[in-house]
């Protein structure tokens, strides 16, 4: 029966011994290099895109509904 008893309460929060050191990784490939720039122009112009037609929308003159 005790299986189905839940305790009550916050959870306790588990303590961590040692601060995690950052993982080490071994050093990207050029082509890798260039893909994950490429990834990150990519959607750093979608991102443009998308506030430059924000912009746009807020220019244009609203349609008054009756």
């Amino acid at each position: 029966m005790n299986g189905l008893v839940t305790p009550l309460g916050r959870p306790k929060v588990m303590k961590k011994d040692k601060p995690s050191s950052p993982k080490k990784t071994k050093p990207l490939t050029r082509l890798e290099e260039l893909e994950k720039e490429n990834l990150y122009l990519r959607a750093e112009n979608e991102l443009l895109k998308k506030l430059e037609a924000l912009a746009q929308s807020r220019k244009m003159p609203q349609k008054k509904k009756h």
